[in-house]
């Protein structure tokens, strides 16, 4: 039984046989130098453009009595150099050898037909081609550094420097992603740092080394901002809702950037506040935004207690004004119309001094 792989081989070479049989009979047509001229005519009939020597040529002619091959079209290099094997699949080992050098790290190049053709017949290859428009790219693998990586590093040999370590830096000129060879792990290499305390600029050179690869220099500039975690939203709450733990989460920010801000950024001073306004995912707490929940709503009726040593009076009432823990609202007693000053203590709930206990009655 024939192998699968010389079945596949076979069944190609017989379709680009046919194929080039068509492209020659077709429209009494036929095949002189590379020009079609009509069959009947002078070899002077029109021109149906450069075909290809691939194409007018058979397997024998462009492949000679050489091993039978099949062409790979992608394919993925991860050593410098590119092999015949790479691109064909077929070759004998004792065939096999280097042909070109890999492209750059992470890039593709396409090899056309006619470089296609060239290496074939220069190899002795017995190789058919299944259109005009045969080719295969070829890319080198690659890892990559990212900005990331290397800004960490910086960020490192300035903390041993004494940079803060919850500050934030920014580098000029602006780091890229930098490709190195597959399976690789690069060293990145951080020295020459000068860092000022007083002013957060510093300078440092970075090399990026890895086997078959050329180190990687750079020189650069930057600034260190000192930064804080931030109070924010994590969900969205509506006006007049009691904010609590679960709805807050933090953002580091630059300490720079909120001076001069009405910025909370104390957890505390958030916690059990209530919204003026709709507030979304995210957002940060300014004092305009929160207050103190009101307990207490101007009309409602509200228990009014009075406390002295000996004893504890409570009366109903009215308040007059809306009020949150510690403010002193005003409440009218119905039964007698008279309003006195009552510490709002809990939701409904104000406190009399004793020397209005007359209004109590």
């Amino acid at each position: 039984m024939m192998p699968l792989s010389a079945f596949r081989l076979a069944q190609r070479r017989y379709s680009a046989l046919v194929w080039c049989l068509f492209a020659v009979c077709v429209g009494g047509m036929v095949v002189a130098g590379g020009r079609c001229a009509d069959a009947q005519g002078s070899g002077n009939g029109s021109s149906l453009g450069s075909v290809p020597r691939a194409l007018t040529t058979t397997p024998s002619a462009l492949s000679g009595i050489g091993p039978m091959v099949a062409l790979r079209h992608h394919i993925t290099i991860e050593g410098e150099v590119v092999y015949l094997h790479d691109l064909f699949d077929g070759v004998p080992p004792e065939r096999d050898k280097q042909i070109l050098r890999a492209p750059e790290l992470g890039k593709t190049v396409t090899l056309d037909m006619a470089f296609l053709t060239r290496l074939a017949q220069n190899e002795n290859l017995n190789w058919t081609p299944l259109s005009q428009s045969e080719q295969a790219t070829l890319t080198r693998a690659s890892g990559q550094i990212h900005s990331d990586d290397i800004m960490a590093a910086i960020s490192q040999s300035l903390i041993q420097r004494g940079m803060p370590a919850t500050a934030e830096i920014d580098v000029s000129p602006p780091l890229t992603t930098i490709p190195v060879p597959a399976g690789v792990t690069p060293a990145i290499e951080v020295y020459e740092v000068a860092y000022n305390r007083a002013d957060g600029r510093f300078t440092a050179r970075v090399d990026i080394r890895a086997a078959q690869m050329a180190p990687t220099h750079l020189s650069l500039t930057g600034m260190a901002y000192d930064t804080i975690d931030v109070p924010v939203l994590q969900n969205t709450v509506s006006r007049g809702q009691v904010i609590e733990a679960k709805d807050v989460g933090f953002m580091r920010q630059r300490i720079g950037a909120l001076q001069g801000s009405d910025v909370i950024t104390d957890f505390d001073q958030v916690i059990g506040k209530a919204a003026r306004r709709v507030m979304r995912p995210g957002e940060a707490f300014r004092d305009r935004d929160i207050e103190r929940p009101s307990l207490v709503t101007k009309g409602s009726l509200v228990t009014m207690v009075l406390r002295t040593p000996l004893m504890q009076l409570t009366a109903q009432g009215r308040a007059m004004q809306d009020g949150a823990v510690g403010d002193v609202i005003k409440v009218q007693n119905p039964r007698s119309g008279k309003t006195v000053l009552g510490t709002v203590i809990q939701a409904r709930t104000v406190e009399v001094d004793p020397a209005q206990s007359a209004a109590l009655q």
